[in-house]
């Protein structure tokens, strides 16, 4: 089936996502829900790749990234514990892999100046526009789709006694069809099944 990007984008931190609970769950009996999602993940990864591999930075704007980050270090804001020492707010690392640093609010005038100086500097000023331009091809291919032939599973597979999806998830995985409704081969035909069978015996 034919899947926007962005859908499989969403699928895969998904999956990585569970990985994690999956991790620290004491929940048992995951192995066949695992290797199902672990099939799907491998599925989607050619199409992700390809993306990733046509936006991804340059080294110029790995450059300008780590004077950048220079600056951001030396405006942090500082912490003190409970010994009085002092020392820089460690940065975050996001999601999406990019690194949040916690600038000092008494000094950010100050780090803004900085940070506009650099982003003028001739050297930095044609690779920033490039990596405006991979940024922008990126949201481009997102909207895009690309055919995925999922692997699908029951939904007998996912536990109920412990939390592993959200909601949100579990729309996706319905919406690409990837979780299919359990049959119950017990249960008794409805009358218009009993009615179906009646005609075709006559």
């Amino acid at each position: 089936m034919k899947v926007k990007n962005e859908t499989l984008f969403k699928l895969e931190r998904l999956i990585n996502v569970f990985d994690q609970v999956a991790s620290r769950s004491k929940a048992t009996g995951l192995v066949k829900l695992k290797y199902a999602l672990a099939r799907n993940k491998n599925k989607i990864k050619e199409p992700l790749e390809a993306i990733r591999e046509a936006t991804t930075p340059g080294e110029d704007f790995r450059e300008y990234e780590r004077a950048l980050g220079k600056i951001a270090e030396e405006y942090s804001e500082i912490l003190t514990d409970d010994r009085g020492r002092e020392k820089k707010k460690p940065p975050k690392r996001l999601p999406d892999g990019r690194i949040q640093y916690f600038i000092d609010d008494s000094r950010q005038e100050e780090y803004d100046k900085e940070v506009e100086n650099l982003r003028n500097l001739d050297e930095h000023k044609e690779a920033i526009e490039r990596q405006e331009a991979r940024e922008e091809e990126f949201q481009k291919l997102l909207k895009e789709e690309s055919e995925v032939s999922f692997f699908k599973f029951n939904l007998s597979l996912i536990p109920d006694d412990v939390e592993l999806f959200t909601v949100d998830d579990l729309e996706i995985l319905y919406d690409l069809k990837i979780i299919k409704e359990d049959v119950d081969v017990n249960a008794s035909p409805s009358k218009s099944e009993k009615s179906k069978k009646e005609d075709s015996s006559k």
